[in-house]
């Protein structure tokens, strides 16, 4: 069903009134995307209104429950995580040949069985990835893993804890 019911917008507004937390966050063309289930908020500083609507209404062929997002606006392209699979997307398309398998295309070990969280620092090229307690670091440019990782995540970003559900960079930091 690709209508938002009135249910559906009162059970996830009401989820937002509790101690939410997102399945994952990013950004795309300057605004912040925030996925929950099969739901996504985007907002704009250019607008008051937060838009809430069902992933499958943007994007038909990405899954919900989505459980890691990232995006590269240099190459205007998000990345979503799944399981052990990934999307591409460009605005509303899915780029050719995806899904893909993330061991195949980042090198994750097959113990890695999904992502929790990702994050592109634009400053350095790398992605972060979260899994579990550990971080990777992946050189997008290099499209290879960076030698030493994984490392314990309270190691790497010591004060946030050993667990990251979705983080996102805005303005040169990471949330």
């Amino acid at each position: 069903d690709s209508k938002l019911t009135f249910d559906a917008i009162t059970t996830l507004r009401g989820e937002l009134d509790s101690k939410l937390t997102f399945d994952a966050i990013t950004t795309l063309r300057g605004e912040l995307m925030f996925f929950k289930d099969r739901f996504y908020m985007r907002t704009n500083s250019f607008y008051p209104e937060v838009e809430l609507n069902f992933i499958s209404v943007f994007w038909p062929q990405v899954p919900n429950g989505l459980q890691a997002a990232y995006e590269i606006a240099d190459r205007d392209e998000v990345r979503f995580f799944k399981g052990n699979k990934y999307w591409a997307v460009r605005g509303q398309d899915v780029l050719y040949g995806y899904p893909k398998d993330i061991h195949r295309s980042f090198g994750f070990p097959s113990t890695v069985k999904n992502i929790d969280a990702a994050v592109f620092e634009e400053d350095t090229g790398k992605t972060y990835f979260f899994v579990a307690h550990e971080c990777w670091r992946y050189d997008e440019y290099k499209q290879s893993m960076d030698t030493g990782y994984p490392k314990m995540i309270a190691e790497e970003f010591p004060g946030i804890g050993n667990k990251v559900d979705a983080v996102f960079q805005k303005d040169g930091f990471l949330y």
